[in-house]
């Protein structure tokens, strides 16, 4: 990994002629889910429990199923694994105590299909959504229970915020849920449940008012602090809690009103909090007294760059500790010394990348390690400090091995237009001469999200076979500051968010790395809006248009968001970023509206089971593209979501991509070797 400077005119060639590379891994190398999709250590540090992810294989069809597994670190022995039940994926792990490993778990389903009967369960069948549970495996007895499974709690679309380990209260945990005697004139209210790890069964001990959105425990599960919500009015109040009694310490308006995100508390007693608009900066990391409510930046965090900031909690302690933030690599920073030591002695063996210290058993004397170097894909590590012992625990890719399967990954900026310098990472292939390459515009989703200098699949991939791979941070992109993030409100289609990323491509033309007649757009979510967008307002810029899981209708998807009430949240947030007070403009940059404007190749690709983008969304612009004689290939994934969460339907993506550029833009796509 190389961080550079581009600009409009100067881009000195990093690489003349790489040395030949062999031939790239197959596909399914990058189309895999990852062989260790997450793993947590036990608080005694004797075992860990591990998210396994499976290659594809045509032969063996049923292996695409992930499965955790129960590992002893000392004897390296498999203890036990457990397969999530048909039809759910799963999705992540941790430790309740030493002999009960927990997982999450997710499905799609309809609304219909879960709420409960009082409140007309079965009725009707409502949107698609996804919903998730935790589960919780006993070493001892090797049952598995799904927590909290009874009619009060079901209709919760997440069951998942469970509060473990709870002091003085062995074989019990608390969960955070929506609840209460569902009626039509009662509605669910946020409430704390105690609830019995081998049997699942929950009971409230703290219900929340209407507008309750948020509760903070300790490690006792006492109920320390809240937040209440008042959406008409974008308020948001913070209450304490002292002798079971409630008192209120903040009050704020703030945009959506939108409130501040707590996270524990620090060494001192006072409230980790995260506030996304304190200052105008994105994320703040603060300190709030419980008593007065004053609230604090807190000192010391170095280089954070207006970067989103997560603070890190000791998982046994329920204390904060540190804070979380990318600067394109990720970042730590510990407050405890004693983890800020164990942290610096893990740098030197990833100076070519990074590590995260992910978790650690009760005495530190263990510690989980992810980490990442610049040739290959990341894995997951041991380390033991006291004899500075570092084992590996496996790899997340295990194919991708190689600089060749990597790219050559630079960080780089280049002027936009107006003159702002807007940051981006280029994948190259190796073995081949950086010169006129074609090009891949992969765009991010979100769009208030960003890409960072990680190991990305798909960049890979793509590079792997020979293409130039652009992923930029668009203004309207998080992680770089509140006015960067607020810069790209609005600019759907014609605006910054789309310009921004042209410009990245005319930026590497003119500097002779890529073919101006070779370029395809492409992305997933809202990367394949942005595709589309490119496809229908500026088609003349590109040679081809891939759009996976992708928006092509932004005012069906605003009407959407706001059946729930215009001043909900989640309206105002999509109105702020579209631009609904001006829906001739948003009609404007519609591609669905302006199907008949594309020139070139279409890739189509969507999740029947997608709960974000309805599948319809693609549906329809096929079915437009089709009667406007566009040259366009739709690809329906039978049984996958918005995240693409099957081995099987990644590998046939990757595949359909391949196949499609080489068509469109494969007879001037140099040959890795």
């Amino acid at each position: 990994m190389r961080k550079a400077q581009l600009v409009t005119t100067v881009f000195t060639l990093l690489c003349a002629f790489c040395a030949q590379a062999a031939a790239p891994p197959p596909a399914q190398a990058y189309g895999r889910l990852p062989a260790i999709q997450d793993v947590a250590l036990s608080p005694d540090g004797k075992r860990v429990v591990i998210s396994v992810g499976y290659e594809f294989r045509a032969a063996e069809p049923d292996r695409e199923l992930t499965s955790l597994s129960i590992i002893n670190i000392d004897t390296g022995q498999l203890e036990k694994t457990l397969a999530p039940p048909p039809a759910n994926s799963l999705r992540g792990v941790g430790w309740a105590d030493d002999k009960r490993p927990y997982y999450f778990i997710s499905s799609t389903g309809h609304v219909g299909d879960i709420i409960p009967s009082s409140m007309g369960g079965g009725l009707f069948r409502g949107a698609r959504v996804e919903y998730w549970r935790t589960g919780v495996l006993s070493l001892e007895t090797g049952t598995s229970t799904l927590l909290m499974q009874d009619s009060n709690t079901r209709g919760n679309f997440a069951l998942t915020n469970l509060q473990v380990p709870i002091e003085a209260d062995p074989g019990f945990g608390r969960m955070i849920a929506w609840g209460g005697a569902i009626t039509m004139n009662n509605m669910a209210k946020l409430s704390v449940y105690r609830v019995n790890l081998d049997t699942g069964k929950g009971s409230a001990v703290e219900v929340g008012a209407m507008q309750t959105r948020g509760f903070m425990l300790d490690e006792k599960g006492a109920t320390i602090a809240r937040v209440d919500i008042n959406e008409d009015k974008n308020r948001w109040r913070l209450f304490t809690y002292e002798n079971g009694k409630d008192r209120m310490v903040l009050e704020k308006i703030s945009e959506m009103g939108l409130p501040l995100s707590m996270y524990g508390l620090f060494e001192d007693g006072r409230i980790a909090a995260v506030d996304p608009h304190e200052e105008g900066k994105r994320n703040v990391l603060l300190a709030i007294d419980r008593k007065s409510g004053e609230s604090t930046p807190v000192a010391g965090l170095q280089d954070t760059n207006g970067s989103d900031v997560v603070p890190l909690g000791d998982p046994w302690r329920r204390r904060v500790v540190g804070a979380q933030w990318t600067d394109d690599l990720p970042k730590q920073q510990f407050f405890d010394a004693e983890l800020a030591k164990i942290a610096a002695a893990l740098q030197e063996p990833f100076k070519d990348g990074f590590a995260l210290l992910e978790s650690w058993s009760r005495d530190r004397k263990r510690v989980l390690v992810f980490g990442e170097h610049a040739t290959d894909a990341g894995a997951y590590y041991i380390y033991e400090p006291e004899s500075k012992r570092l084992r590996m625990l496996g790899k997340r890719y295990p194919q991708v091995t190689a600089q060749e399967h990597l790219g050559d990954r630079q960080s780089i900026k280049y002027r936009a237009r107006d003159g702002k310098q807007i940051p981006a990472y280029l994948t190259l292939p190796v073995g081949v001469e950086p010169k006129n390459l074609p090009l891949v515009l992969l765009v991010h989703g979100g769009p208030h999200a960003r890409d960072d200098f990680t190991f990305n699949w798909w960049a890979s991939f793509l590079a792997s076979r020979g293409y130039a791979v652009l992923q930029v941070n668009y203004r309207g992109s998080t992680g770089y500051g509140y006015e960067w993030f607020d810069a790209g409100r609005k600019g759907w289609g014609d605006g910054l968010m789309q310009t921004d990323v042209e410009d990245g491509a005319y930026a590497l033309v003119k500097s002779g790395f890529a073919d101006a007649k070779h370029i395809c757009i492409m992305g997933g979510s809202y990367g394949g809006y942005a595709a589309l967008a490119g496809a229908t307002l500026t088609p003349d810029k590109y040679a081809c248009a891939v759009s996976v899981n992708g928006l092509s209708d932004p005012e069906d998807l605003l009407k959407d968001a706001q059946s729930g009430g215009k001043k909900s949240m989640g309206a105002e947030w999509w109105g702020k970023s579209m631009g609904a007070d001006d829906m001739d403009h948003l009609r404007k940059v519609s591609p669905i509206r302006h199907a008949d404007q594309v020139r070139v190749p279409v890739l189509l690709i969507h999740g029947a089971e997608d709960t974000v983008v309805p599948v319809d969304q693609s549906r329809a612009m096929n079915a437009k593209l089709q009667k406007a004689k566009v040259d366009v290939r739709y690809v329906e994934l039978k049984g996958d979501d918005h995240w693409l969460s099957s081995a099987s339907t990644r590998t046939q993506v990757l595949q359909e991509i391949e196949t499609f550029l080489a068509k469109t833009m494969g007879a001037t796509a140099p040959q890795v070797r």
